[in-house]
């Protein structure tokens, strides 16, 4: 009887090539994967933890041998574009190979895994068997492999051709299904690991491309702005322009105070983060005319298992001269209006041109100061779940019901409204329910005398 189990990993490179997160696939159809360590969807896995907690204990073992499927570049929107996902009869395309040892076997997912390469090394370097290296089938079937004595195999798949991946990764999936085929004929007791070292040069984030283009829009948005790494590596805030504008009750149309503020490497440094919570602050000393004002912008940040959430933002502004504004603003809220401020895991907030208005009608210390507004360009900022050396794809913005959308149903309702009383009139429409017949009696009516 043939022995054999199979656990595979795909991979996908979000950040880097140095730090990636990866989503983990694991099966097995002899050893259940129950003994497993259960994953959420939300949680990344370290590769530590990936390399202690799965590698080690599905991979390492006296009576199965391990062998190690590696790509060059490897992503998830791969599966999207090549796997022929949304067919419900799909034999899985490009990976169609995968698809069957997937369904084939005992599985388990896991969505998150940061930096897996490291992990493989681990598994190589502490591995207590004989380590092979091979390209092909060609290569396996020239090694001795002994079926009684476990041994790594590190497969080096043919790199990704970024003119035509499609064949490059179908030509590697079909030189999977060979090599398992060839194991199981020989039979060998296995298991298996696939994984992508990077995700590609081509899906990498970078902080400033995901300056949406809108309708009608014209001008290119400028790609100078500063990226800043606060809290120990632990947020990520990207700016590229602030600018504030106060409003007092005497003069309600200009701003009696109007200036933009540039950012630094250090405008975000008194940010702080803790296990759910984050703080952060964008501080601008010495703004304005003549230095002479310190602002604050700061958002209160909450971290939830499947989203994170900023549930404020306030503001403060004061002066170090007397010729400047002579009171103070501090912990002034800021209304976001109907903008989204709730992100899922593991996605950056960003906004193109995010204006926040002081909330003057909740709070009575600000009342005179309504109007007033403080606008970032360019910003995003990503507290939790940072995937590496960049932030992960952004959710913008903008509200759920834009204006447009709007328009839109509001026109509908009205064309429906008058199709709908059109229809009920035609229906109510009264007809003769009498007519001659050529062929019978005529009908008559009498009509008496007067």
């Amino acid at each position: 009887m043939l022995h054999y189990a199979f656990a595979i990993v795909i991979l996908c490179n979000v950040a880097s090539s140095t730090a990636s997160t990866v989503p983990a696939l694991l099966w097995s159809s002899e050893k259940s994967t129950s003994n497993l360590p259960e994953v959420k969807v939300h949680e990344a896995v370290s590769s530590e933890d990936f390399h202690s907690l799965f590698l080690e204990p599905f991979l390492k073992s006296k009576t199965e041998s391990a062998v190690v499927f590696l790509q060059s570049k490897l992503h998830v929107d791969d599966f999207t574009k090549y796997a022929d996902v949304y067919s419900v009869e799909s034999d899985g395309g490009s990976f169609k190979h995968t698809k069957r040892l997937m369904e084939d076997n005992f599985s388990l997912e896991v969505p998150h895994v940061l930096d897996p390469n490291l992990a493989v090394e681990k598994l190589k370097s502490s591995y207590e068997g004989i380590v092979y290296t091979a390209s092909c089938l060609q290569d396996v079937e020239n090694l001795n492999l002994d079926d009684q004595k476990p041994f790594l195999l590190i497969i080096q798949l043919s790199p990704i051709n970024k003119d035509d991946q499609e064949s490059t990764i179908s030509q590697n999936d079909e030189s999977i299904g060979a090599i398992i085929d060839h194991l199981e004929k020989r039979n060998i007791k296995y298991s298996a690991l696939f994984t992508g070292l990077s995700q590609g040069d081509d899906l990498k984030a970078d902080a400033d491309v995901h300056a949406n283009r809108h309708l009608l829009e014209t001008a290119v948005p400028s790609a100078n702005g500063t990226f800043m790494n606060a809290s120990n590596g632990q947020i990520y805030v990207y700016l590229r322009e602030a600018y504030f504008c106060l409003m007092n009750s005497s003069d309600s149309k200009n701003c009696a105070l109007n200036f933009t503020m540039l950012p630094t490497e250090l405008t975000a440094d008194k940010s702080t983060r803790d296990n759910n919570t984050a703080t952060v602050v964008l501080d601008f000393p010495k703004a304005g005319d003549g230095s002479m004002y310190n602002l604050q912008v700061i958002f209160s940040v909450q971290n939830h298992p499947d989203r994170w959430v900023i549930t404020s933002v306030a503001l403060n502004l004061t002066s170090e001269h007397e010729k400047g504004f002579n009171s103070s603003l501090e912990n002034a809220t800021l209304s976001s209006g109907t903008m989204d401020f709730t992100l899922p895991f593991p996605y950056s907030f960003h906004c193109t041109d995010m204006v926040m208005y002081i909330d003057a009608l909740h709070d009575k210390s600000v009342a005179a100061y309504k109007g007033s507004y403080v606008g970032l360009k360019g910003f995003q900022m990503q507290p939790f779940n940072l995937q590496g050396n960049y932030f992960f794809h952004p959710q913008d913005c903008v509200p759920y019901f834009t204006t447009p959308i709007w328009m839109f149903l509001f026109s509908s309702a009205f064309l429906l409204a008058i199709l709908y009383f059109g229809v009920i009139m035609i229906l109510n429409l009264s007809i003769m329910d009498r007519y001659d017949d050529p062929k019978g009696k005529t009908i008559t009516v009498n009509q008496g005398a007067e």
